[in-house]
């Protein structure tokens, strides 16, 4: 199976393939998909050309070979299977048992005045101890696995014709994506376009960046209408694109409140696609590179500040966001990295930014492990508290995009489904929702509003999109 790699033009051979545009001075030497010939590599070679990305066929048999020295130079990053039967979570070491809502209720009320401690000290005990940058360098390792496959996830019979219809439903309740589905693909696209073509060592492209800032700023709604479209992934590969794109959006709609300028909204986006485009090369250039002596994960941390300074030296991005996009892999007990600042030294924006981006990895699929519900995610996030993620930065999290998130389809007491249309901040776990009825024809509709603060019918389950 043929796969890109960056070889040393010294070794290149007649009839391999580019994988990727050779370019120098800015004038395209030789395209990508160009079969190479002996007078071309000489032509590469005559214009100072040392290294290049080229298609090199692997076997089977090497492949499995290759991924064992890898797991052996990565344990840390490798070691996902859950280590009890039945076990199936990115974050959890263990099955967790279901958490009633007076105990999560609680544990959210405690937010703005427990700055320190566990709140959820039943679920914190089974959470993978894990650094934030190695919890992220964990998860897209795990989507460059070609091998590996997304886990399957059948939807319920409810989850199944909401997913047809959610559209309709949501555009009666009155509700507006986020970030629409067009342009939403569109960035996406060109993510994988610059992952899929970029040579390691190579910093996304301030185009690249003003483009997908300009196509966020022109089309994102970040009102407190808007819902975040939380369906997920289909293959393994789309993880980084996915994740960089909730990763932006969810952060700037729980920021929408604090009054975040368009200038800095567009900052920060750049921040945060060039921070996590440029950690994923990191990691594919680290993998790649079988026969250096460190481990990865020393070299993840020298590099990873490297990326930061190349970042700052490249000019296109503003220093002050730019720091505080890579600020948000601190903890708040000090555990963090790359300054093990702690506590009110971390800059709010950076905590925010913790928070939105652990959301994201656990709302979306990784290969072995489906992704979870936002309110079994943010259940995680919880359990973090005290140690990971800021609890001021959690409860500012919770009150805007919520337990239920609006647009998120959710199952009453009384058996009923509903849309969760509004949220409600003194109350995250009782939305304002709008039953959905149907009809004997299968057809559905949205009814009245209904704020579940009043009545006593809580929600009993949060249910997925397809």
């Amino acid at each position: 199976m043929p796969r890109a790699r960056v070889i040393s033009l010294d070794t290149a051979q007649v009839g391999q393939q580019l994988a990727e545009d050779v370019v120098s001075d800015v004038k395209v030497l030789l395209a990508a998909g160009t079969i190479l010939t002996k007078e071309s590599i000489e032509h590469l070679k005559s214009h100072g050309v040392e290294k290049i990305s080229a298609l090199v066929e692997i076997e089977a048999s090497d492949e499995v070979a290759l991924r064992q020295k890898v797991e052996a130079k990565l344990p840390h990053l490798v070691e996902t299977q859950p280590t009890d039967e039945g076990a199936s979570d990115f974050e959890i070491t263990e099955p967790l048992d279901d958490l009633s809502e007076s105990k999560l209720a609680a544990a959210i009320k405690k937010l703005g005045t427990e700055r320190n401690g566990v709140l959820l000290p039943e679920v914190a005990k089974k959470l993978r101890d894990l650094p934030t940058l190695h919890s992220l360098a964990q998860a897209y390792t795990l989507s460059f696995d070609e091998f590996a496959h997304l886990p399957q996830q059948e939807p319920t019979e409810e989850e199944s014709w909401f997913s047809k219809s959610k559209e309709s439903l949501r555009e009666e309740a009155g509700l507006s994506p986020a970030v629409p589905c067009s342009a939403a693909v569109t960035i996406r696209e060109q993510l994988s376009h610059n992952l899929a073509t970029a040579s390691f060592d190579e910093l996304p492209s301030l185009v690249l960046l003003d483009e997908v800032a300009l196509l966020l700023q022109q089309n994102a709604n970040l009102s407190r209408d808007s819902y975040l479209v939380l369906d997920d992934i289909s293959v393994a590969e789309d993880y980084v694109s996915a994740h960089v794109l909730r990763t932006t959006v969810s952060f700037l709609k729980s920021q929408a409140a604090s009054g975040l300028s368009d200038e800095r909204c567009r900052e920060f986006t750049k921040g945060i696609v060039a921070h996590n485009l440029g950690l994923a090369k990191l990691l594919m250039s680290l993998l790649n590179d079988l026969d250096a002596p460190e481990t990865i994960l020393t070299r993840l941390h020298d590099a990873y500040r490297d990326l930061y300074h190349r970042l700052r030296r490249a000019n296109g991005i503003d220093e002050s966001v730019l720091e505080l996009v890579f600020l948000q892999n601190e903890h708040c007990d000090g555990g963090g990295f790359p300054y093990k600042l702690s506590g009110d030294s971390i800059p709010f924006e950076s905590r925010m930014l913790a928070v939105a981006s652990r959301f994201s990895q656990l709302t979306l699929s990784k290969p072995r492990f489906p992704r979870l519900t936002p309110r079994d995610a943010l259940i995680r996030v919880l359990a973090g508290s005290g140690k990971y993620c800021e609890p001021q930065a959690i409860h500012s999290f919770v009150c805007e995009i919520g337990v239920y998130p609006t647009g998120s389809l959710v199952r009453m007491a009384d058996g009923r489904m509903a849309l969760a249309v509004r949220q409600n901040r003194d109350a995250p776990l009782r939305p304002v929702v709008r039953p959905i009825e149907r009809n004997a024809f299968g057809e559905a509709s949205v009814g009245d509003v209904q704020d579940l603060r009043s009545p006593e019918v809580p929600i009993t389950e949060a249910l997925r999109e397809f």
